[in-house]
């Protein structure tokens, strides 16, 4: 038998539903051919039969299921490396010195099939040839494929020397590779990344800095003017950066971000943030165009008293001190289990409803505002912001600025004598009480002088003139003005009293509430 052509070969893409291939080369069995089928090998007669055997031109391979379009078929020779002729040694034909022969071109190409099998080889489905590896290049390149199928050698961009690699990880699935300079320029002599590492889990990327003195160092580098850094997590993805998850969109203009205080920050608008424990600003009182009956409260914004709710009033509103309680301005404002009664306090609240953020105002006695929000149900939170107090058939009429309140018509008491007096300041709070003291001729040289304290205090805050004080017996006049803090019952405490004393409350600080 000869073998009279080169070809062992035969490569096909199916351009419609295929069965038949054929093959152009000899083969002595029809297991001496490899038949794959989009990269799997095809067993004989359970997946394709073979005609032609030991015909010079070959034959047919018939698939059992047939090749469907672009599938990629190849047929190949594939005969085991053996040498099973066996000469008779009686023959004129010199038998074993050509059996040794014959035996040996086997044994060579069985030797050169172990070092194939040994080998970098394309896949049978490959139509590539005759490539060359390219010599040795320098240390550091790498052999890479050119746009024409060669292979050459190339220095990458990316450029270092790991120094060690570590199999110890608990995650079997990957090494570590550690490098003193991995993924960072050669003419970077700072050396700012110290090393670079996979973390135990498989999604982690973990960056260590041998340097504890010197933080990572995250930058963005190049000739730009301006380049930015932009983290962009997947999908739904969360953007968590040291244990705090960030919002995945924008807020609104002028919202900012808080904390639930478990690292979830979101956007919130600003009116929602809760003000400053005691927090007040503006909620001004003034007497209104009807100065005997109407309060005008001026817009502002307050914390409640319990330091937990915003109340926000946004535009200013008047309430009825005549008219019992009704929802919005110029409305009533008086609860309607009081009676309004001549020569007494009444304390001015701002209330919300938390539920709808409505904020309204309202008078009461109750320093809670017990009764006014037995009235305004719908409202559960308040705050106090001044009080007012109703004379003979009128409101006192007063000028408030910020925190301090100005009689228009300062009160008077005439020789309070020594002990507690009680001044015309709101009572239930303490207040800043400003005072003129006024003593007329006194008698006695040395003698006129008066000192005030806070009721519960051993402490004098101011003392009339300072010091022993002389005055002209028949003529002489002194004043002076002094602040003093009130108790809670609108008290100070008077000693030492000269004769002819009287004191006028100019104005006093209502602190509103504030801590």
């Amino acid at each position: 038998m000869t073998v009279s052509t080169e070809n062992d070969s035969n490569r096909y893409v199916a351009t419609s539903l295929q069965t038949v291939f054929p093959y152009t080369f000899k083969v002595q069995a029809a297991a001496d051919l490899v038949v794959v089928q989009q990269g799997t090998t095809l067993v004989l007669t359970t997946q394709y039969t073979v005609s032609g055997v030991g015909v010079a031109g070959g034959g047919n391979v018939t698939l059992v299921t047939g090749a469907t379009l672009n599938d990629k078929v190849t047929i190949v020779r594939g005969m085991t490396k053996t040498q099973e002729t066996d000469y008779v040694t009686n023959d004129a034909f010199p038998a074993n010195s050509h059996e040794d022969a014959l035996d040996k071109l086997t044994m060579i190409a069985q030797e050169q099939d172990e070092k194939l099998d040994r080998a970098l080889i394309f896949s049978v489905e490959s139509t590539q040839s005759n490539v060359t590896f390219p010599d040795p290049g320098t240390t550091g390149q790498h052999i890479t494929w050119t746009a024409a199928g060669a292979l050459q050698n190339t220095t990458l961009a990316v450029t270092g020397t790991a120094t060690s690699v570590d199999e110890t990880d608990t995650n079997a699935t990957k090494d570590k590779l550690v490098s003193n300079n991995l993924m960072k320029d050669a003419t970077d002599t700072a050396q700012a990344v110290k090393g670079v590492q996979a973390a135990s889990a498989v999604n982690q990327f973990q960056a260590t800095n041998s340097a504890t003195t010197d933080p990572l160092l995250l930058q963005a580098t190049g000739t730009d003017a301006a380049i930015g850094i932009t983290i962009t997590p997947k999908g739904t993805g969360d953007l968590i950066l040291d244990g705090v998850k960030w919002p995945q969109a924008d807020g609104s203009v002028d919202q900012v971000l808080k904390t639930n205080g478990s690292g979830q920050l979101s956007y919130a608008s600003q009116s929602t943030l809760l003000y400053q424990p005691g927090f007040i600003n503006s909620l001004i009182l003034s007497n209104d165009t009807d100065t005997a009956n109407d309060i005008n409260i001026t817009a502002g914004a307050c914390v409640d008293s319990t330091n937990a709710v915003n109340i926000l009033l946004a535009s200013e509103i008047t309430k009825q001190i005549d008219a019992n309680w009704a929802v919005g301005d110029d409305a009533g404002g008086f609860p309607s289990a009081l009676t309004l009664t001549n020569d007494t306090w009444y304390h001015v609240f701002v209330i919300i409803d938390t539920a709808t953020g409505t904020v309204d105002a309202g008078f009461d006695t109750s320093l809670t505002a017990t009764n006014l929000l037995t009235d305004a149900s719908a409202y559960d939170n308040y705050r106090r912001i001044g009080s007012v107090r109703r004379a003979t058939g009128t409101n006192e009429l007063f000028t408030q600025i910020q925190n301090v309140v100005y009689w228009t018509t300062p009160p008077s008491t005439v020789n309070p004598g020594t002990g507690t007096v009680t001044l015309l300041t709101p009572p239930g709070v303490n207040c800043m009480a400003e005072l003129l003291a006024v003593i007329t001729g006194s008698t006695a040289p040395g003698g006129a002088v008066s000192t005030f304290r806070p009721v519960s205090g051993s402490h004098s805050i101011s003392n009339l003139g300072g010091e022993t004080w002389y005055a002209n017996p028949t003529t002489s006049n002194f004043n002076d003005v002094v602040n003093v803090m009130t108790d809670t019952s609108s008290g100070i405490h008077n000693i030492d009293a000269a004769t002819a004393l009287t004191m006028y409350v100019l104005s006093y600080v209502d602190y509103r509430g504030i801590n």
